[in-house]
């Protein structure tokens, strides 16, 4: 998620629509990030510098003055990007369409024993 600050509206509600979605998000192996111009930004809970922030932003084209939410998949492309809130249903919709996942989800891995 890309926003001006911490306490951008759209960023807010993104947060909360996606509050309770741990489980999910550790089924799919997602990452998080929270990429602020003027608030600390995270990367999976982790604390980035301004500058790497930056990066970010200049790297996947995100207007710094604008709430983004980009899909990143695992080979460094954007796979969606939205300026608004999105369900997460919609969200891991998207994912689970995805080749890579759909292989995953149809050769799941063996238990031992």
């Amino acid at each position: 998620m890309f926003a001006p600050t911490a306490n951008t509206p759209e960023y807010q509600s993104q947060k909360a629509l996606l509050a309770d979605c741990n489980p999910e998000f550790a089924e799919r192996d997602l990452l998080v990030a929270e990429i602020f111009v003027s608030d600390t930004s995270v990367l999976d809970g982790q604390p980035l510098s301004d500058a790497d922030a930056a990066r970010l932003g200049v790297r996947f084209a995100v207007d710094p003055q604008e709430f983004a939410v980009l899909l990143i998949g695992k080979d460094g492309t954007v796979k969606r990007r939205d300026r608004q809130p999105i369900q997460p249903e919609d969200l891991f919709s998207s994912i689970d369409a995805m080749p890579l996942r759909q292989h995953k989800l149809s050769n799941p891995a063996r238990e031992p024993g």
